[in-house]
């Protein structure tokens, strides 16, 4: 019916009155995201990250809410402390470095976007069969990659991106 404002109102009353479970709270979040109220979705989303600090999904949600409410410092640190969180015991995957570096390219933070997107790129070549050629992962990451160093002024390196992102989907495609 597309009235997420009614819907946020109901699920912050509920919010409130801690009727919500974690994956109720995130879709609240998600709305809240969604009509650009980041800012409200900061002291949902703190408590879950801190009870949580190992789902990088909350991590970036909070980067997310942090960034377009205007927190920088805010933003630094929480980006500071989930790299070093997420680089220990086993816990800087495939799938969380990919996570973390498309919420920076969403976030215009393009300098980490761009080196996470390296590391990623590096550890899907090391991973796939044939070194990730014909892999539509491998080329969604180098075409990310390329946006995040268009977005740093670094033409030549957006090109070599795109280019690898093409020669990535292999022959197929």
């Amino acid at each position: 019916m597309e009235r997420y404002n009614r819907a946020i109102e109901i699920l912050l009353i509920a919010h409130g009155n801690k009727r919500l479970d974690t994956s109720q709270q995130i879709v609240l979040c998600d709305f809240l995201h969604g009509q650009k109220r980041h800012a409200e979705s900061i002291p949902i989303l703190e408590p879950m990250v801190d009870s949580s600090p190992d789902v990088m999904a909350y991590r970036t949600r909070l980067l997310t809410a942090y960034h377009r409410s205007s927190r920088p410092e805010q933003t630094r640190r929480l980006l500071t402390e989930t790299d070093a969180h997420f680089r220990q015991q086993g816990r800087w995957t495939e799938s969380n470095v990919a996570e973390l570096a498309r919420c920076c390219l969403d976030n215009e933070l393009f300098a980490e976007a761009a080196g996470y997107y390296g590391e990623v790129i590096s550890r899907r070549q090391r991973s796939a069969p044939n070194r990730g050629i014909g892999d539509g992962t491998l080329s969604d990451y180098y075409s990310r990659q390329a946006l995040a160093y268009a977005g740093l002024g670094r033409t030549k390196d957006a090109v070599d991106g795109a280019a690898a992102g093409v020669i990535a989907w292999g022959p197929r495609h």
